[in-house]
């Protein structure tokens, strides 16, 4: 048994909306639309589904694992969106942005300095 992806559900009230405001997100359109209510971009070995619910809408969270959040940060300024503050911690830095829903998608850039395991 093997498992090919796994993808974070983020739940939005509008995915018109939400498609325009994820593709400023990503740099780009999404990657499938396999149901009228729902859009996924994918990213490594995983991915994001926007999927319209509104009764469950903003109240999702997804991490996702940079290289680094001053390159991810300029590039999201460069498309319209902001990225809160850098908070850094033991052996992470992370900074967050909201969806137009109110769902919190967190960027985590892992310390270079931080021990081996």
């Amino acid at each position: 048994m093997t498992i090919e992806r796994i993808s974070a559900v983020l739940c939005v009230a509008d995915l018109s909306a939400a498609k325009s405001w994820y593709e400023a997100f990503f740099g780009r359109p999404a990657d499938a639309a396999p149901m009228p209510s729902l859009l996924e971009w994918h990213e490594g070995s995983g991915g994001i589904a926007v999927l319209e619910k509104p009764d469950r809408a903003g109240l999702g969270y997804a991490t996702i694992h940079v290289d680094s959040i001053d390159a991810h940060r300029a590039a999201l300024s460069a498309r319209g969106l902001t990225l809160g503050p850098r908070q850094s911690g033991d052996a992470a830095g992370i900074a967050q942005i909201a969806d137009l829903a109110g769902n919190v998608i967190t960027l985590a850039q892992r310390r270079l300095d931080a021990g081996a395991e």
